[in-house]
């Protein structure tokens, strides 16, 4: 019976898959990043819009447009 213990030895090729996935998730993980960044580039936009929105509302409400 083997010692539960023991670590078992990955092979060459076990060794460049596990490399693979880290570097794939790594890849998608950047991705997400840029994604999320793109995501609140655009809701900074939004809210200057929402900005100008109300500004606009105010100078219709006061009269000064």
């Amino acid at each position: 019976m083997a010692n539960v213990t023991e670590i078992k030895q990955l092979s060459v090729r076990e060794q460049a898959e596990l490399e693979v996935r880290k570097e794939q998730a790594a890849k998608a993980l950047d991705k997400m990043k840029t994604k999320l960044r793109e995501r609140a580039a655009a809701e900074a936009v939004l809210k200057g819009i929402d900005l100008q929105i109300a500004d606009l509302e105010a100078q219709i409400a006061d009269g000064t447009i």
